[in-house]
């Protein structure tokens, strides 16, 4: 899960000293946020490739908008949440807390064995697979993807939703002088 948080104190001072500014500030605001989330939704669901997508579930829960939530911290600050969405996978895990299993990797335990046999018997055709995946899994765990982690720190996310943040000013002012 990626959590970034957004002071909007300049754009809460310049409400405060033009009044008439604030529906373009909060407009520009939402849209700022809209931009964010998409972009964000994005690159994590384009980690998630198709060599390790199995059903496209956890891709499918990453995207936008259902990823993505927003709420206001304080008046001067605004929270982003990229994140799985809660749907009910085929093996009756919801895919957020699947989604950690797969951002941090889990310890040594014996997963459940069906859900296995049926991922095996798509991908090569045989079930008994499942269950030399499964005692694999019991032996030493599951390796962590950190595909929020990576999406936010080496593919740009934070720069890329700074740099959208940034121009959040510029543009209220640009509507501002047209009106």
């Amino acid at each position: 899960m990626i959590e970034f948080q957004i002071d909007v104190s300049e754009l809460r001072r310049m409400e405060k000293i033009l009044p008439e500014l604030t529906d373009i500030i909060m407009d520009e605001m939402e849209k700022a946020m809209t931009e964010s989330g998409m972009l964000l939704t994005t690159i994590v669901s384009s980690r998630i490739g198709a060599k390790t997508t199995d059903t496209g579930l956890l891709r499918a829960a990453v995207q936008w908008p259902s990823g993505f939530g927003m709420k206001a911290t304080s008046s001067w600050g605004l929270a982003g949440l990229v994140k799985a969405s809660n749907t009910q996978s085929i093996s009756g895990v919801a895919t957020s807390i699947y989604a950690n299993y797969v951002e941090f990797g889990t310890r040594p335990h014996w997963p459940p064995r069906e859900p296995l046999r049926m991922w095996a018997q798509r991908k090569f055709g045989d079930e008994s697979i499942g269950d030399r995946v499964a005692a694999a899994i019991a032996y030493r765990g599951t390796y962590a993807k950190a595909n929020f982690f990576l999406a936010w720190h080496y593919d740009g996310g934070r720069t890329k939703v700074t740099n959208i943040w940034k121009k959040v000013p510029v543009k209220v002012i640009r509507r501002w002088e047209r009106l």
